[in-house]
């Protein structure tokens, strides 16, 4: 009975620790979210209290989004990676289709175009070899 005790302590400090360390991580990403959301709403004249419901808001959102994709993601393998896919096509046009002229628009040169390619080669290189 003492070493079943023991052992059931153990567990709990590990789990209290998993979960300790996963919502420090959380955390530390939601608040750069919230940062970078925040600062160009204060800019712009809104209401602290707008902010931070805004703020709060979107990691709501969040909280929920991560629920329901660990619901579908356990469903099976094939599924997580159609919803990767979109979520990677989503991205790429982000990047394509509205960073790129935004970026053109301060800068003529090519430089831009050049790092998309490469980071998209050095992406499917990485999948190959991963």
């Amino acid at each position: 009975h003492f070493f079943e005790t023991k052992g059931l302590n153990i567990f709990r400090f590990k789990f209290l620790s998993t979960i300790s360390i996963y919502f420090f991580t959380v955390s530390f990403r939601l608040n750069q979210n919230g940062i970078s959301m925040a600062v160009p709403m204060k800019n712009g004249g809104m209401k602290k209290i707008k902010v931070i419901f805004y703020v709060l808001m979107s990691g709501v959102a969040t909280g929920i989004g991560a629920f329901f994709g660990a619901i579908v993601g356990g469903i099976s393998k094939n599924i997580i990676s159609i919803c990767l896919s979109f979520a990677a096509g989503a991205m790429l046009y982000i990047v394509s289709g509205e960073l790129n002229p935004e970026s053109n628009k301060l800068y003529s040169g090519r430089l831009t175009a050049v790092g998309n390619i490469a980071g998209f080669l050095i992406g499917m290189i990485a999948m190959n070899y991963a």
